[in-house]
């Protein structure tokens, strides 16, 4: 086995309601390799469909610039006037097979809050490079990770502003 399993958040779980249907619970398995760190989500999402999120309030001058919207999948890139300083979120439904792999080998690691909802935050050891954070809101079943080179307290400012589109 390459990596070391962290941590499980909540195992698979089935549940047998007196011989009905067996519901497979979404969760969340943490595994840290040398250069990464693998979010990997098992079993179905109860929501059937993707949400529409975007980051509410940006910096001066940004703008979304390109939205590419996968099956379980969003990215979404926030440009300026200088097209070397952009946001990126990324999200997906926490479901079978989804997940993101989060560079750890450039980056130091540590807890953080966004909206009341544990996550981390992936902090650039590179002076040129770009920081992350990364969380999972179990109440809409999404997954987020925001990243840009700005420095982390407006990093995690952004974070705190990702909302459904028009709210």
């Amino acid at each position: 086995v390459d990596g070391t399993a962290l941590n499980a958040c909540s195992g698979l779980e089935t549940i047998d309601f007196a011989g009905a249907d067996v519901v497979v619970v979404p969760s969340m398995f943490v595994t840290e390799y040398d250069d990464h760190i693998a979010y990997d989500f098992k079993g179905q999402a109860y929501s059937a469909e993707l949400g529409d999120w975007e980051i509410t309030k940006l910096p001066t001058n940004y703008r979304e610039t390109k939205r590419i919207k996968l099956e379980t999948m969003v990215y979404v890139l926030y440009e300026a006037n200088d097209a070397n300083e952009t946001i990126e979120l990324n999200y997906q439904l926490v479901s079978e097979g989804s997940g993101f792999n989060l560079d750890n080998e450039w980056h130091t690691v540590s807890d953080v809050k966004i909206n009341g909802i544990a996550g981390k935050l992936f902090t650039s050891t590179e002076p040129e490079g770009t920081n992350m954070v990364f969380w999972v809101d179990e109440s809409t079943e999404h997954a987020f990770v925001v990243t840009s080179s700005f420095p982390c307290e407006v990093l995690l400012e952004l974070a705190k502003n990702v909302a459904p589109v028009g709210k």
